[in-house]
């Protein structure tokens, strides 16, 4: 055969290898968008941003209800007795509204509960899917032949760059689904407290109207003063909020960055 001839046949290979390359690179590129990590990271975002607001919302009612609280019993001597009942009683129904919202409120924790999980779901999907595809491609190459040797090198070095490309996908999605967990780990915690303030809201709200009641009938403010017992626990789980959901901040920022 001649020089140029065989130039020829080597150069329409090294396209057609080149074609078949970008094929398999485009394809994995392609069906990557259907769960890219950069998507679900924004969606894990979403999700757990809910579940802080939805905690931030519940504490700042019963923080803003016993502060008020505090101040009325501070300024006790120089309130009237009817004014003084006036605002125990928005404080009362402030607790009795929050606590009749609770199963909307447990609804939404669900459903966030459930989105983090459909998130981690799709990530093993797609975890899944290229190490079958990188499985695949590592026994192409194990059995790879051809009587050109022109062919057979342009083969293997394309389906080795391919397999190079799996392997860094998967070690993204590897670090994304380590951190997801984590970020679900901390998600139960918000849970956790969130379910704690209910059942200080919805104990409040019988123990605030029952108090009310008797304050009424023996006419002696003095006696909201018991009222406040809940203080130190709010204080406690006020400081756990805080400090989880730093964790949880930074551990979205990375999961935000393995998505590019």
């Amino acid at each position: 055969m001649k020089k140029s001839s065989a130039m020829t046949i080597v150069i329409g290979l090294s396209a057609l290898a080149l074609a078949g390359f970008l094929a398999l690179f485009l394809s994995g590129c392609s069906q990557s968008t259907i769960a890219s990590p950069k998507a679900l990271a924004a969606k894990t975002k979403e999700a757990v941003e809910g579940l802080k607001d939805q905690e931030k919302s519940i504490f700042q009612i019963i923080e803003r209800n016993l502060s008020n609280l505090r101040e009325l019993l501070g300024r006790i001597k120089e309130t009237s007795y009817d004014e003084a009942l006036k605002e125990l009683r928005k404080i009362t129904e402030s607790f009795e509204a929050l606590a009749k919202d609770k199963d909307r409120i447990e609804q939404e924790i669900l459903s966030a509960h459930r989105s983090l999980k459909e998130l981690a779901e799709r990530a093993q999907e797609e975890l899944s899917r290229l190490r079958r595809r990188k499985a695949e491609l590592e026994r192409e190459l194990a059995a790879f032949q051809h009587p050109n040797p022109n062919i057979v090198e342009i083969k293997r070095k394309n389906l080795s760059q391919t397999i190079k490309y799996l392997s860094k996908q998967i070690e993204i999605w590897e670090k994304f689904l380590k951190t997801q967990k984590a970020i679900e780990v901390e998600a139960l915690k918000i849970d956790e407290r969130i379910e704690e303030f209910l059942i200080i809201v919805d104990s409040n709200a019988t123990l605030y109207r029952e108090a009310l009641n008797l304050l009424e009938l023996q006419r002696d403010i003095k006696e909201a003063s018991a009222l406040l017992s809940q203080i130190p626990e709010i204080e406690r789980l006020a400081k756990e909020m805080v400090s989880h959901w730093d964790i949880l901040d930074s551990l979205v920022e990375d999961l935000l960055s393995l998505g590019g």
